[in-house]
């Protein structure tokens, strides 16, 4: 909520990267006055059969807190890539890891282990190399 910080966050990435730090702008949030709000408890999650997706550099859900998270399900499984920065990973197009695993387990059959880890997909212009 400091403006003066927030203007001095804007003119370094301005400098650092100048043709990229027009998103950062308008910072509607430096005044926006969060709610008082608590996380809700995951312990009824607990019995649950759920599948979690997620990749190693997601910015929405860092992986710290997804795995602190997936480690208080003892009955979900998950996916994980490691190296891969994209969210929202289903479908991937991998076709045999990412895709196999969550197909697989929408329609009924449960992985094998608790974690599946999957490799990530290489970059379209990695690929071309």
């Amino acid at each position: 909520t400091d403006l003066t910080a927030w203007e001095k966050q804007l003119q370094d990435a301005a400098e650092r990267a100048p043709h990229f730090f027009f998103g950062l702008y308008n910072n509607t949030c430096a005044t926006w006055v969060r709610p008082d709000l608590k996380q809700p408890d995951p312990t009824p999650l607990q019995s649950l059969d759920l599948m979690l997706v997620q990749s190693q550099y997601d910015v929405a859900t860092p992986v710290e807190g997804a795995n602190a998270f997936f480690a208080r399900l003892p009955r979900a499984f998950r996916v994980y890539v490691p190296g891969e920065l994209e969210r929202g990973l289903f479908p991937y197009r991998d076709r045999n890891c990412v895709d196999l695993t969550v197909t697989r387990y929408l329609l009924g059959e449960p992985p094998a282990q608790r974690e599946t880890v999957c490799s990530a997909l290489p970059l379209e212009q990695d690929a071309r190399k």
